[in-house]
């Protein structure tokens, strides 16, 4: 037999993963509606990993999500999460822990109704319930008044309520017409034999008294054969209708409602809602009168699934009251162990366990009037750890040493073997290869030195010993140094930096005559761009027309040359807003003409010459169009299937 806890714990987890798909199903109710399923918490982890991974299908067929306490991971449909790991979870557990409870006088009076009720309604005997009945409803609409902390669960459960007693009410309706029908029929039986048995009167006999005729039955008018025969007869049948009618009504309004009620159940249950599916449990029996009910829920629904993959099958009424006590149990249980590692300082175990409390019950009373003083000293000590992994994340193993011992110092029981062995592992690695880097250079094994460098760099780029071996290899490592920003900026466009320091630039590379003239092909083109630039902002305040449109133009031509140039491509932005229709007229005349369609491409050259005569683009493609018509005929228009970037801008080029 499975473990109620353990089933309970994972339908808690699927619901917090499934609060994005798994909606509450919300039958109409008179006044207040049902609360929304809620999202998931979350804590910290040293993995940052925020892809779901491939694992281990889990035992129970990849439908329901299943926490291992063990590796803090949640297994569900086949892929596995660490919940430290999850946004969702590290958001509710974070509010959770800076969230000061509700008025505490105002909070234990609200449990305190609700904790009354499961009482009333299953002290004594039947006659005792049943006079309870009215005082626990009158409790549950009183807990509904705390819209703080009830959140409109005690409403909605008292309209479920409310309307099975409107069900039952016209079912007892129906019953009581059910009772005058069949009353109605056994007189119109008696009528109908009496009329059956009915002799004809002297001298009403048909011919001459023999059974020739008419088949010796009797005469028209008398017996069987009287109209108000007829008329029981037909009577009777109409009654056998409404009857059929009534019963099929009651079937349907008794199932649906049942149905209903048995979703809303399954509901609270996986919304963690546990004290009001306890409640919800206890009413049935007051609501219904089959005792023992096993919860009707669709077989291939999301919520039956859930519940039949773990279970083996449907629960009952009786097994989620169960489960959820359990689960109540347990966190209580669970958030008394959090109170005392609290005191004893063992922050680590604490906070491990109100993770698992917060999971199972967060909404109920232990957990949610927890103190705030113990919440924030569990919260500082989460902050820390969040430090700890943002900075190994970041590879900042100086940092990271230091938050450890923090976490050490603060709970005496942390365990971070893992994260230390890492910390120190990283370290060993970047000074050995520092070390290595120190022997070549000092073998003139410059290149070797400069990759045992760069993995030094890369393994952790905040250490301290690089300033000491800088210090010690300054002259050739800030040669080495140079040539790498060198490529970094040429590889990035920005010229304008290598000609700011050009002078060093050319010293790093002294004995490279391919580099010199490289360096001093980039000094060139710089200097080439910064005047096209100035030209043409010089064209702005000319007086000509046609300034800024040819100012547009030779930029563009620039930017062929220079395509990753971040000044150049700044300015072609800013002048193609100044001559928008233009630019725009020479991107749909390349469009058409790469498709093959030269008659409207050479419409929108001619178009883009009648706003600048001067356009060289305009010119030369108006020159290739015409040589292309008559190279192949009058056909100017021929279709040419785009490619599937056939939406994106086209450059004029």
């Amino acid at each position: 037999m499975m473990n109620p806890l353990k089933t309970s714990a994972t339908l808690g987890t699927a619901a917090l993963l499934a609060a994005g798909s798994l909606h509450a199903q919300v039958f109409p109710a008179p006044t207040a509606p049902a609360s929304q399923p809620q999202g998931g918490n979350g804590n910290t982890t040293i993995v940052n990993q925020q892809q779901p991974q491939s694992g281990p299908a889990t035992p129970f067929g990849n439908e329901i999500p299943v926490f291992d306490a063990s590796t803090e991971n949640v297994m569900f449909n086949g892929n596995t999460w660490n919940v430290n790991d999850q946004r969702v979870f590290a958001a509710r557990i974070e509010s959770y822990l800076n969230t000061p409870p509700v008025e505490i006088d105002l909070a234990k009076e609200y449990y305190e109704t609700l904790g009354a009720i499961p009482a009333l309604l299953t002290h004594g005997g039947i006659s005792e319930r049943k006079a309870n009945y009215p005082k626990a409803l009158a409790l549950l609409k009183k807990a509904s008044e705390y819209k703080t902390i009830d959140n409109g669960i005690s409403s909605t459960l008292y309209n479920h309520v409310f309307q099975i007693w409107l069900v039952n009410r016209d079912i007892s309706s129906m019953q009581r017409e059910l009772a005058q029908i069949d009353k109605a029929q056994k007189d119109l039986q008696w009528r109908g034999d009496m009329k059956a048995t009915e002799l004809p009167l002297t001298g009403q006999q048909n011919g001459s008294g023999n059974d020739k005729q008419g088949g010796g039955g009797p005469p028209a008018g008398v017996g069987t054969q009287s109209l108000l025969y007829q008329d029981i007869i037909l009577e009777r049948s109409e009654n056998v209708a409404r009857k059929k009618l009534l019963q099929a009504q009651q079937k349907t309004a008794e199932i649906k409602a049942k149905t209903e009620y048995h979703v809303f159940m399954a509901q609270l249950f996986l919304q963690r809602r546990f004290e009001h599916c306890v409640i919800a449990g206890r009413f049935y029996n007051h609501i219904f009168n089959d005792g023992e009910a096993t919860l009707k829920l669709k077989k291939n629904s999301d919520v039956g699934k859930l519940f039949s993959d773990t279970l083996g099958g449907s629960p009952t009424v009786s097994t989620l009251d169960g489960m959820a006590n359990e689960s109540i149990g347990e966190v209580k249980s669970k958030m008394r162990a959090v109170d005392y590692l609290v005191s004893q300082n063992e922050l680590w175990s604490a906070y491990k366990r109100l993770q698992e409390a917060f999971i199972i019950g967060e909404y109920l009373e232990p957990v949610r009037l927890y103190d705030l003083g113990k919440k924030r000293k569990l919260h500082k000590f989460a902050q820390k750890r969040y430090r700890l992994l943002n900075a190994m994340s970041a590879k900042d193993y100086g940092s990271a040493e230091e938050l450890l011992k923090e976490l050490y110092e603060a709970a005496p029981d942390f365990d971070g073997a893992k994260e230390e062995s890492w910390i120190k592992s990283q370290m060993l690695a970047s000074n050995m290869a520092l070390k290595k880097a120190q022997n070549l250079f000092f073998q003139n094994k410059t290149e070797d030195a400069e990759q045992q460098v760069k993995t030094a760099v890369e393994i952790w780029p905040s250490n301290p010993n690089l300033d000491e071996f800088i210090d010690q290899t300054s002259d050739q490592l800030g040669e080495a140094k140079l040539r790498n920003d060198y490529e970094r900026l040429k590889a990035e466009g920005n010229y304008d930096m290598i000609v700011q320091d050009i002078g060093q630039y050319l010293a790093a590379f002294r004995n490279d005559e391919a580099k010199l003239k490289e360096i001093n092909e980039v000094a060139t083109n710089a200097s080439e761009i910064r005047q096209a630039i100035e030209l043409s902002k010089r064209a702005e305040s000319s007086s000509s027309p046609f300034a800024e449109f040819a100012a547009w133009e030779e930029i563009q031509i620039l930017r062929k040359r220079f395509p990753t140039d971040s000044k150049l491509a700044l300015r072609s932005e800013e002048l193609t807003q100044r001559v928008a229709v233009f630019a725009d007229t020479l991107r749909q005349a390349k469009f058409h003409e790469q498709r093959g369609r030269r008659g409207s491409a050479l419409a929108h050259y001619m178009k883009a010459r009648q706003a600048y005569p001067d356009s060289k683009i305009a010119r030369d493609g108006v020159e290739r169009m015409i040589d292309q018509v008559m190279q192949q005929g009058s056909n100017t228009d021929t279709y040419v299937p785009a490619d599937n970037n056939s939406s994106a801008p086209v450059d004029p080029f």
